[in-house]
């Protein structure tokens, strides 16, 4: 009867142990307030490294960028530790609803579909997208665009957008920046959506690569995004971007990189 008690409580001690093990895990993956991330001492941010001068990767292969800036900066007035998670542009809102990141800086456009999903900041930032081919391609219109290849990467507001424009078969979806101007560079598709800074980074890195703007989509304004309902988390980021701004942080950061004054939103 002893050895039945005791293989018992050694049972119920591992139990325990792998619980608070896993509730441990939790805490660290799923950080919810700006108390329970001060008190971790650590903040953990997705980011992109597809679109340039935003976010990309430089010769070193580390995520440089307007948004990683950006980064450096709130995990600084947080006074916490700054842990970069490069995460898929098709899959960043999965990253952040799954735990793996405590916010989103990656690239992320504001849209009503994604905001029943996630919380966003009030904006840092505005960007643009466009309809780009080479010269030879006559494009005036999103009717011309029915007979071409056109290319959008998987998840984004272009994706959508295009989507329901011209119909669900109707673009060809690539996991990444990178895959969908290796496509058009051997010729598998005829058009590109993409911002012009983007687009002009590609040409300038590979000869091959001609484009021209045939006109653009939309602007779209970025906010962090964080898990839906908090609204302690939600309220340090809008004062943290608003301070930015006020400031004039954000303006010299984006001089920094975009070489323009930024515009006011």
């Amino acid at each position: 009867m002893s050895l039945i008690l005791d293989r018992i409580r050694r049972g119920l001690g591992v139990a325990l142990m792998l619980a608070f093990a896993a509730l441990a895990s939790m805490s660290a993956a799923h950080a919810q307030t700006t108390d329970e991330i001060v008190k971790r001492g650590k903040i953990l941010i997705g980011v992109c490294t597809e679109a340039v001068p935003v976010c990309f990767l430089d010769d070193k292969q580390e995520s440089v960028g307007f948004e990683i800036d950006l980064a450096k900066m709130l995990a600084e007035r947080m006074g916490v530790e700054l842990e970069l998670v490069q995460v898929p542009g098709a899959s960043r809102i999965q990253y952040l609803l799954a735990g793996k990141v405590d916010i989103l800086i990656a690239f992320l456009g504001v849209t009503p579909e994604r905001a029943l999903q996630v919380d966003y900041s009030q904006p840092y930032f505005i960007s643009d997208s466009n309809v780009l081919a080479s010269a030879d391609v006559a494009i005036s219109s999103y009717e011309d665009l029915k007979n071409l290849r056109v290319a959008v990467v998987r998840g984004t507001t272009s994706d959508r957008f295009l989507t329901k424009k011209l119909g669900e078969g109707a673009v060809l979806r690539f996991d990444d920046t990178p895959s969908m101007y290796q496509a058009l560079i051997s010729g598998q598709i005829d058009v590109v959506t993409d911002t012009l800074l983007n687009a002009a980074q590609m040409m300038k890195q590979n000869e091959s690569i001609k484009l021209e703007k045939k006109f653009a989509m939309f602007s779209q304004i970025n906010g962090i995004a964080i898990r839906r309902d908090n609204q302690n988390l939600l309220n340090w980021l809008n004062s943290f971007v608003g301070f930015a701004k006020a400031s004039g942080e954000l303006g010299v950061m984006y001089e920094k990189w975009f070489e323009r004054p930024m515009p006011n939103f």
